[in-house]
């Protein structure tokens, strides 16, 4: 007892002695001689250079806490910082010091109160940041009891996710509160902003979460947070994410996830941030017509961001999938002002290949994974189609769908694509596969029906579908197998006059179809058209040109049956995939003004028998397709 004693009589003793010479020295010289330790001492602390320029004072009423006052006050840039700029600089700064926790180690500060601050914060490329992070200063864990600001304003730059902002910090003592507005850009992107946090005192306080609502507008986009935030040294957070937009491009500027253009969304969410990753849990909502759910997670990976996602829909509207890869949308159905305009450059176009760009900078900047599947498609002719089923795998710029599969009942349709971006333009291998699919799911039409088998190779090189395709090499062969076609058009293709007036329109005829095509440089060649009923065998020829969309094809028709009104002859398919034309070919014409003048100088049978042309097929439609394919006319 007697040591523990004499130990307690010895520090009082100490501490007795400080504050007579402290009392002594400011009666002397001031309390100005402090400035200098008290710089030298706050510069070693927060390992940068402080500076008191203004007034040093200090009132101490003989208690334990004495308060300072100072004005004029900045703390220098970061050591590796290249500009001058102060960290922050403090018009007038008070606080009460406790000196018994200096004795521990402890620095304690009790209402604390800037007036006139500006606050420089800055992260590098490389995530340094140009503030102290921790709750020490030089070794000494910090304590604020009541902080008070005004007229307090904030600069932001985040060079590691090209994100600045500044703005205003306004501290509400009364309502224990504190707000910071203001405005920046992200990614490129003007924006503004509102938060409204609680008590600024708790930021120093890493065990608390405190509330934070905060509106985010970039004009048409807005997002809207309210949860909690935890102030520790990796800030977390959690709470309510409300996003809505025109289309879920505008996002990519705020999270670094490359989105399409789509029509206009409106989705909510949990938003967490954990120590390395930013995840959206739990998210619902509505893009265009198509309801969407599922699970989002950003984190870093050796420095780079990455992505994955897990999407669903119940119903998927064809036209907000057409809208990503620049298919025209349905005015009538949810759209915006950019897909309008694009639907109307394409009624006016003579194209029908989309040109909607592929936005090569922003997929050079992440990796990730897209799992996303729909129960539903509807929207894309009369019947809608099964399921849909997309895996998306992004990897040093490298993009692949492996695959795309639609579930039509009882077909399936598969796309599997790579894309390489990392050259200049991209580089695309393309490869579709349909087994057992309606012909009507896949070009809806009232003429021919009937499941098709298909394969279509392609490799090309564009940063859009129809910049690859003006290049493209490859093959397409298909077939459609017991299918049903309108005799009204066979007749047409014939050009059987009189059958073609005698024809029911709905009466139809079994018929069975083959095509491969050979694709060279953009040039889509003909190696075998065929399309065989009971009654007819039609032939085709030529080319497509995949590069100005323009046909180059001549389709004839032969007929087993004996008809006098058939001007025998083929039949040119020319003009635009967008709007064939379709004539005579130069034999057929001359078969017809002959009949016409045979018709008027000899008699009508005469003009008739001009007319004729019989080549009978072997067999039943199907039977014989593959025999007619493998054995040519003469």
């Amino acid at each position: 007892m007697k040591t523990a004693a004499r130990i307690v009589l010895t520090l009082f003793a100490l501490l007795a002695g400080l504050a007579a010479l402290v009392v002594l020295a400011a009666w002397l010289f001031g309390w100005d001689w402090l400035r200098a330790p008290v710089e030298n001492r706050a510069s070693a602390a927060l390992n940068r250079p402080v500076a008191i320029e203004g007034e040093f004072d200090v009132r101490w009423d003989w208690d334990l806490s004495p308060r300072l006052i100072l004005t004029d006050v900045s703390a220098g840039p970061a050591q590796w910082e290249s500009t001058r700029e102060p960290l922050v600089r403090i018009g007038r700064l008070a606080s009460d010091v406790e000196l018994w926790p200096l004795i521990f180690g402890r620095l304690s500060l009790n209402d604390v109160r800037a007036e006139g601050s500006d606050l420089r914060l800055y992260l590098n490329a490389s995530g340094e940041a140009n503030w102290p992070r921790g709750r020490s200063v030089g070794g000494q864990s910090l304590s604020i009891d009541g902080l008070t600001l005004r007229d307090t304003s904030v600069r932001y730059r985040n060079d590691r996710i090209d994100l600045s902002f500044e703005g205003t910090l306004e501290q509400f003592v009364e309502e224990d509160r504190a707000a910071l507005t203001g405005s920046g850009t992200s990614r490129g992107r003007a924006y503004t902003a509102e938060l409204r946090i609680g008590p600024i005192v708790q930021i120093f306080r890493s065990l608390e979460n405190y509330p934070l609502a905060a509106t985010v507008r970039s004009d048409p986009l807005e997002a809207r947070f309210k949860g909690n935030v935890r102030p520790s040294d990796d800030i977390r957070l959690g709470g309510q994410l409300d996003l809505s937009g025109t289309s879920l491009d505008e996002t990519y500027a705020f999270i670094g996830i490359p989105a399409p253009v789509t029509p206009p969304f409106n989705l909510s969410t949990r938003l967490v941030r954990t120590t390395d990753s930013w995840e959206l849990r739990e998210m619902s909502g509505r893009v265009g017509d198509s309801d969407l759910a599922g699970d989002v997670m950003v984190r870093r990976e050796a420095g780079s961001p990455r992505f994955d996602a897990e999407l669903e829909s119940e119903r998927l509207d064809f036209d907000d999938i057409g809208a990503i890869i620049g298919l025209p949308v349905d005015v009538s159905e949810t759209s915006n002002a950019e897909l309008d305009a694009r639907s109307e450059a394409f009624a006016g176009s003579a194209r029908i290949f989309p040109d909607a760009p592929l936005a090569v900078e922003r997929i050079s900047r992440i990796d990730g994974t897209l799992s996303y599947s729909a129960r539903r498609v509807t929207g894309f002719g009369s019947d809608d189609l099964g399921r849909l089923d997309l895996e998306l795998e992004l990897e040093d710029q490298v993009l692949q769908l492996t695959p795309l599969a639609l579930d039509v009942e009882p077909g399936r349709l598969e796309l599997y694509s790579t894309t390489d971006a990392s050259v200049s333009p991209p580089a695309s291998d393309i490869l579709i596969l349909s087994n057992d699919m309606r012909l009507q799911n896949l070009v809806p039409n009232d003429q021919v029906s009937g499941r098709v088998d298909g394969r279509l190779e392609l490799s090309g090189t564009g940063d859009s579908i129809r910049a690859t395709l003006s290049n493209a090499n490859g093959r397409l062969q298909a077939a459609v197998d017991n299918g049903q076609i309108r005799s009204a058009f066979v007749e047409a293709i014939g050009l059987d006059l009189l059958s073609l007036l005698a024809t029911d329109s709905n009466q139809r005829q079994p018929v069975c179809l083959v095509t491969s095509f050979r694709i060279e440089d953009g040039m889509a060649q003909v190696d075998e058209l065929l399309a065989h009923t009971d009654e007819t065998v039609i032939r085709g020829t030529g080319r497509i040109n995949l590069a100005n969309e323009t046909l180059d094809l001549e389709l004839e028709a032969n007929d087993e049956q004996l008809n006098l009104g058939t001007i025998g002859g083929p039949v040119n398919v020319g003009g635009t995939l967008r709007d064939p034309a379709i004539g005579l070919g130069s034999e057929t014409a001359l078969r017809g003004l002959a009949g016409v003048v045979l018709g008027a100088a000899l008699s009508p049978a005469a003009a008739l028998l001009a007319t004729l042309e019989v080549d009978p097929p072997e067999n039943s439609a199907c039977q014989s397709t593959a025999n007619l394919a493998a054995s040519p006319p003469d």
